[in-house]
């Protein structure tokens, strides 16, 4: 009877035991599930949470860049009349530089043949003036040998007003050339005044030869013939 007993007690131990083991194995697996679980939901979150900074720190920087360009904009709207203004400008300043440059070289040249034109004609004003001094003096020794002088002396006369205003002519032309530099006039119209200054002298001084030459003739024409030839002989 006891032992009866005893095997009783025996198999109600065990399987409490049994019953203890699952419940106990229950808890840890309830347990191990719960922590796994929490794992990966605080790894989820983590991730999140980066992908919210990257996501924020993109449209930072989306936002910075487009701030920027608002900037560059603004300073470009700013320059930009600025620089057109400039540019026309300097564009400006380079067309003037230019024209001046090349009215300076048409200066340059008309100078050039001006002054050339001025000293030739010049020179040929100071042959007829020669001349006409050497007939002078002739004319005065023929005079107190009895001779009339009166036709060639008159010629000489004319021939040394046109000698006169040929060379104001000359010193016109001269006066102009020199102030075409500082003149505010037309250039063209500068150089025509000064052409027809030229062509007066030259006028000037082709008739004034003309009238020493004419004068001469006529003093060998009221010569007599001895003298005349002795006259021509001391020539």
């Amino acid at each position: 009877m006891k032992n009866k007993y005893l095997t009783i007690l025996l198999l109600v131990m065990m399987l409490l035991g049994l019953g203890t083991t699952t419940v106990f194995g229950h808890e840890e697996d309830s347990e191990v599930s719960t922590t796994t679980d929490n794992h990966y939901e605080t790894e989820s979150s983590d991730k999140n949470q980066d992908d919210q900074k990257d996501r924020d720190h993109s449209d930072k920087n989306q936002t910075l860049q487009e701030q920027a360009k608002a900037k560059r904009e603004l300073i470009l709207q700013k320059i930009r009349p600025n620089l057109t203004e400039d540019k026309v400008k300097i564009q400006d300043d380079t067309k003037e530089e230019r024209l001046n440059k090349i009215k300076e070289d048409q200066i340059q040249r008309i100078k050039n043949f001006s002054e050339q034109m001025l000293r030739r004609i010049e020179a040929a004003f100071n042959r007829v003036e020669k001349l006409s001094e050497r007939l002078t003096s002739r004319l005065d020794e023929f005079e107190q040998q009895g001779i009339d002088t009166t036709k060639p002396r008159q010629l000489l006369i004319e021939a040394g007003e046109m000698i006169t205003d040929g060379k104001n002519s000359l010193a016109k032309a001269s006066e102009m050339i020199d102030s075409m530099l500082t003149s505010e006039d037309n250039l063209r119209e500068i150089w025509q005044s000064v052409k027809t200054e030229i062509r007066k002298s030259v006028i000037a001084v082709k008739g004034a030869h003309q009238k020493v030459v004419e004068a001469i003739r006529i003093t060998k024409g009221s010569l007599p013939d001895d003298q005349e030839n002795e006259n021509n002989q001391s020539n």
